[in-house]
């Protein structure tokens, strides 16, 4: 089937890229609560294996499995390092030392470096409004790191660390989201989000082996953060990497990369209210900034 533009997306997939993001969007508070008493490598490798388990039920019960060649391992693999191992494993340890706010926003320059890899990688055209929109979006990030990371930015700064794992975080998302548009071309949705996560959970695991060994603690948290585990493991990623998959199926990555932009807004919005984070003038100009120079990108209307 030929990806659908986003003047001709049925509702039912509009719903789905509009829910998912917004689901996204409560995933960085959760995320934020829960590395705060569980180590964040432990609390990564915990959340993906419980998502494999309901997983692997859920292929069970829908008969949706789907034979895997010798020739489609390297791919699920890597797209379950990119959109799993890596991802979260930065994500995690970036929010351990900045906000919920900053890890919202960096996160989502994602189309930046989707259409930075397109371009170099997939040989796709490179315009002036593509080189106007990511120089757009550096200054929001510029902008979000400088004002968190106070009046004396330096590369000793926490924020600053966290904000550039993030940044890494973004990066390897992008490559994921690729990735997975790859893996949809032979897999239905929930098979591909089956097979590429298990990959995902299973690379985790020397992450959170190597920092138990190094004296991190689990022992100590309450049942809080590990129900909060499970919440994001069911509708963050479970339910949430469904319906996004479902979508990203019918329309083309870069156009589906537009929806991203709910997620920074909503968790903004929660980690306000909720966690009692500022909402800064910076903040908020960067915020659109991001959000201005992703658009501008994502503008091009290709993509892989």
């Amino acid at each position: 089937m030929k990806p659908q533009t986003l003047s001709h997306v049925d509702s039912r997939t509009f719903a789905f890229a509009v829910i998912a993001p917004s689901l996204w969007a409560t995933s960085f508070l959760a995320a934020k609560f829960a590395v705060s008493s569980i180590p964040p490598l432990t609390a990564a490798a915990f959340r993906f294996l419980l998502v494999a388990a309901v997983l692997w039920l859920m292929l069970w019960l829908f008969h949706q499995s789907q034979p895997v060649s010798w020739r489609d391992v390297p791919l699920l693999a890597l797209t379950g390092l990119f959109q799993t191992t890596f991802y979260f494993a930065l994500q995690y340890s970036g929010l351990t030392v900045t906000t919920a706010s900053n890890g919202a926003i960096l996160v989502n320059t994602r189309p930046i470096f989707v259409a930075l890899i397109a371009i170099l990688f997939l040989h796709e055209t490179f315009g002036r409004t593509e080189a106007m929109g990511i120089a757009v979006a550096f200054g929001g990030v510029m902008l979000i790191t400088v004002q968190s990371s106070g009046p004396r930015l330096g590369l000793t700064s926490d924020h600053l660390l966290g904000d550039l794992l993030l940044l890494l975080n973004a990066i390897s998302g992008a490559v994921g989201l690729i990735l997975t548009k790859r893996v949809l071309f032979s897999f239905k949705p929930l098979t591909a989000l089956v097979y590429t996560n298990s990959c995902g959970a299973l690379g985790l695991l020397p992450f959170a082996a190597w920092e138990l060994a190094h004296g991190a603690n689990v022992t100590s948290s309450s049942a809080a953060p590990w129900l909060v585990l499970i919440y994001q493991a069911v509708f963050t990623t479970v339910i949430a990497h469904l319906l996004w998959n479902t979508a990203l199926a019918k329309v083309k990555a870069s156009w589906a990369a537009v929806f991203l932009y709910i997620t920074p807004v909503v968790a903004i919005v929660l980690s306000w209210i909720i966690l009692g984070e500022p909402l800064t003038w910076p903040l908020m100009l960067g915020t659109a900034l991001v959000i201005t120079g992703t658009h501008l990108v994502s503008r091009r209307g290709g993509g892989p």
